[in-house]
């Protein structure tokens, strides 16, 4: 488990973020991603870091659902899991492991919705600048928000 996973980490969203792409520089944007692209996913990967997610098929299931459910962005945000760039990063999964994934996040995924029906407000999905320099306890208590794995 990373620091920004845990629920009262002090770490602050600068710091996270740094954390989470130093761990899973592996699974980074594509180097020919463009700009919108880019944009997406790193909005998309604050998103992992404010809710404790890590990049393991069920938590991104999970980023998705939180993404929807607990953001600004709403339904909006899926288009751009449907660009080029994201479908690329999909396009290499084996089906039995996507679908395996599904199933074993059920319980997960409910909980995430369950857990942003019952947030204080919804995350900014675009205008979260002003965060960066608060530690990851706070924007926690202060949206509402209990991280992926969380009691």
């Amino acid at each position: 488990m990373l620091n920004y996973q845990n629920q009262c980490s002090a770490l602050t969203l600068a710091e996270g973020l740094k954390e989470f792409e130093s761990a899973f520089q592996a699974v980074g944007v594509p180097r020919d991603a463009g700009e919108v692209a880019r944009q997406f996913f790193r909005y998309h990967d604050i998103v992992h870091v404010v809710f404790g997610a890590g990049v393991s098929l069920e938590d991104e299931l999970v980023v998705k659902m939180v993404s929807l459910m607990g953001t600004t962005e709403g339904w909006r945000v899926l288009k751009g899991y449907r660009s080029d760039e994201a479908k690329s990063l999909y396009s290499v999964l084996p089906a039995s492991q996507v679908v395996r994934a599904v199933l074993c996040s059920v319980p997960l995924t409910l909980s995430a919705a369950w857990r942003c029906w019952r947030m204080k407000q919804k995350w900014p999905w675009r205008d979260h600048e002003v965060y960066l320099t608060m530690s990851l306890d706070v924007i926690r208590r202060q949206f509402g928000i209990r991280v992926v794995r969380g009691n």
